[in-house]
């Protein structure tokens, strides 16, 4: 559920009146190490399967994904217990291997990802936004075959960099205390000839030149002098989410337009949702809303001349009998996103049609 708990995390600061205005939701990339690396990676599709990684250690004991280091060995023996003791914890086990890809993630740069057996492959190859993994050639906590380079040959979209020599798995971690370094365990352990913070330099231009490449800002620009940094105009980008959003609500509204009335055609209502339906997991939930409404809206208008002027309903029914099915198509689209942005994608699809035909 760690995905989960970053794109709570993402909804957050996009909604906090002091982070809001520095950051550009068009523009957001994930990064992190180890079982970090493994959660932006499924924040950008890779799905969850523990009956995978049961299957393969079944064979593979030897395998360090199935024999983790003593830290970790607890860390999951107390975890195992939980999922007996705690419902919360085996509720949430139960939704380990739904999708949490979260659409606002626009790019993912995984160091050292942990539990590559444990993800299916149909996910990994569905992923389409690009990833760049780097990982130690001495990694022996997350060996390459069946982590990085695993990841790295089923997603389609991804660049793999290996490390020379002994760069490990927690070469990758933080810079150790004198205090940590005296200790035996391996998470401030390098080998002869590592330096980890010239590791950590290294990494540190990778991850930015393929940040900056991918997230790079458009021409419209300013710089806020007293912070000393560059943030995307907002009036350019709001320019372009504004003509997306009323293309999308122009589309779904001509389609719902033609498609009934006295002389209507057939099959563009099939069509019509979907311009409206494709926006919304991009949306803020009432952004979404207010977009359905507002095309279903005008999509009835066809309507106005018959029930105002020929039926002449007062105009208080008249607006019911525009803005009321306007409303459900809304609240149906409303149920979608957010069904869908929770990682329930069927469910979500099949709601969409069930709200609508309730409402009618």
């Amino acid at each position: 559920m760690r995905p989960r708990d970053l794109s709570v995390l993402i909804d957050k600061l996009l909604s906090d009146p002091f982070f809001r205005p520095h950051i550009d939701a068009n523009r957001i990339g994930a990064a992190g190490h180890s079982s970090g690396g493994v959660t932006v990676l499924e924040l950008a599709g890779a799905i969850f399967d523990p009956n995978q990684i049961q299957a393969f250690c079944k064979t593979r004991v030897a395998d360090p994904n199935c024999d983790p280091p003593l830290i970790i060995r607890d860390q999951l023996e107390k975890f195992a217990e939980l999922t007996k003791t705690d419902p919360v914890v085996e509720a949430s086990l139960k939704l380990s291997n739904l999708p949490y890809n979260d659409p606002r993630v626009k790019a993912v740069f995984a160091m050292a990802p942990a539990i590559g057996v444990g993800h299916t492959d149909a996910s990994l190859r569905a992923i389409r936004i690009p990833v760049y993994i780097v990982a130690g050639r001495a990694d022996d906590i997350s060996p390459l075959p069946t982590n990085a380079e695993r990841f790295a040959n089923l997603i389609p979209t991804a660049t793999l960099t290996v490390l020379p020599g002994m760069v490990g798995h927690a070469t990758f971690g933080s810079l150790c205390t004198p205090a940590g370094l005296k200790d035996t365990g391996w998470v401030c352990h390098d080998e002869d000839g590592v330096n980890r913070a010239l590791v950590h330099e290294q990494v540190e231009q990778l991850s930015l030149s393929f940040f900056k490449a991918l997230l790079r800002r458009s021409e419209g620009r300013r710089c806020v002098k007293p912070i000393g940094s560059c943030y995307m105009d907002l009036q350019a980008n709001s320019l372009r989410r504004a003509i997306v959003i009323l293309c999308a609500i122009a589309l779904t509204a001509g389609a719902y337009f033609v498609s009934s009335g006295l002389r209507r055609l057939w099959w563009p209502v099939w069509l019509a949702p979907l311009p409206v339906l494709l926006l919304a997991p991009k949306l803020g939930a009432w952004q979404a809303f207010a977009a359905a409404l507002i095309a279903r809206a005008l999509a009835a208008l066809n309507f106005w001349h018959y029930v105002h002027n020929v039926v002449q309903f007062p105009l208080w029914l008249s607006l019911i009998t525009i803005l009321f099915p306007a409303a459900m198509f809304a609240l149906a689209v409303f149920i979608y996103r957010g069904l869908l942005r929770r990682g329930n994608p069927w469910l979500a699809i099949l709601a969409f049609p069930l709200n609508i035909v309730a409402a009618e």
